[in-house]
C-alpha cells in the first residue's frame, strides 16, 4: 500500500479546494485576505505536484509491473473517496452560478474539476492497461474504459468494471483448458 502516498496528493486536492473556499468566504479574516496570493500559490503548487505524483505512479506501474487487482483497487478507492467533494464543489459552483459577480468562480470550479479528473484518471489508465496486459480485458473494451476513466460520473463506473474484471482469470488461462 506503499503506492497509495503517491495518490494522496490527487485525493487530497479536492478536499483543500473546499476548506480554501470554506476559509475565504465563510471566514474571510483578515490573515486570509493579506496571504490570498501565497494561498493560491500554494494550492497551484499542489495541483502540479499531484499530477506529477500520478504521472509518477504510472510510470512506476508500467516498469514494475504492478498487479491489476491492486491498481484497480486504489483507482477505485480514489475515485470513490472523491464523490462527497465533488458534489460539494458542483452545488458550490451552482449556487456561484446564479449571480452575475461570481460566474468567474463557477468556472474556475469546471476548470479545477476537469483537473481533478484528469489526476485521477491517470491512475485509471494504469489499472486498465495492467488489466490488458494480463489478458482481462481486450483490447476494444480496455480502449473504451481508457477513455471513461476521463468523463466525469463514468469514471466511477468504469473504475468498478475495471475493478471487477481485475479480479476475474485471464482469457487465456479460461481457454487453455478446453482441449
Amino acid at each position: 500500500m506503499k503506492k497509495f502516498f503517491l495518490l494522496l496528493p490527487g485525493l487530497l486536492c479536492p478536499y483543500i479546494l473546499l476548506v480554501l473556499m470554506f476559509c475565504i468566504f465563510i471566514i474571510n479574516s483578515s490573515v486570509i485576505g493579506e496571504n490570498l496570493a501565497y494561498i493560491l500559490l500554494s494550492f497551484a503548487a499542489l495541483l502540479v505536484i499531484s499530477i506529477l505524483c500520478s504521472l509518477i505512479y504510472v510510470i512506476l506501474g508500467l516498469c514494475r509491473k504492478w498487479d491489476s487487482k491492486e491498481t484497480a483497487f486504489l483507482t477505485l478507492l480514489i475515485k470513490g473517496l472523491q464523490i462527497p467533494s465533488y458534489m460539494l464543489i458542483f452545488g458550490i459552483g451552482f449556487v456561484f452560478f446564479w449571480t452575475i459577480f461570481t460566474y468567474a468562480i463557477s468556472f474556475l470550479l469546471i476548470i479545477f474539476d476537469c483537473l481533478t479528473i484528469f489526476i485521477t484518471g491517470l491512475s485509471g489508465i494504469l489499472a486498465v492497461v495492467r488489466c490488458y496486459k494480463e489478458g482481462k480485458l481486450t483490447k476494444g473494451v480496455a480502449l473504451a474504459l481508457g477513455f471513461c476513466q476521463f468523463i466525469f460520473c463514468i469514471d466511477v463506473v468504469s473504475a468498478v468494471i475495471v475493478y471487477i474484471k481485475s479480479r476475474s482469470k485471464p482469457k487465456t488461462e479460461l481457454t487453455q483448458g478446453i482441449d
